[in-house]
C-alpha cells in the first residue's frame, strides 16, 4: 500500500471519529434548555397594546379579474402598486 493511501485512510478515520465525538457533545449538551430566561418572566399584555391592522397587513401583489374569470397581476416597474393600494385603503 502506498504511503499516500495510508495517509488518506488515517485522515478519514480521524475525521469520522471526530465527527462522532462532536455529534455526541452537541446532542448531550442541554445548555440551551438550562439557561432559558423566559421561565421566570411574567408578561403582561394590556388591551391598549393592540397593533393597528394597517401595520399587520400589507398586500404583496394586486390582482385583477377580467370578464372571463381570468386572474391577472397588475404590474408597473416604476411604481409600487401594492404599497399605493394599501395607502389608499388605510
Amino acid at each position: 500500500m502506498k504511503f499516500s493511501n495510508v495517509i488518506i485512510r488515517v485522515g478519514l478515520i480521524v475525521t469520522v471519529l471526530l465527527s462522532i465525538v462532536l455529534s455526541f457533545i452537541i446532542w448531550s449538551n442541554n445548555q440551551s434548555f438550562d439557561n432559558r430566561s423566559d421561565r421566570t418572566k411574567n408578561v403582561v399584555v394590556s388591551k391598549d397594546a393592540s397593533t393597528a391592522i394597517n401595520n399587520a397587513y400589507l398586500p404583496t401583489e394586486v390582482l385583477y379579474r377580467d370578464n372571463n374569470d381570468r386572474m391577472m397581476q397588475i404590474y408597473d416597474k416604476t411604481r409600487n402598486i401594492p404599497l399605493e393600494l394599501s395607502k389608499k385603503i388605510w
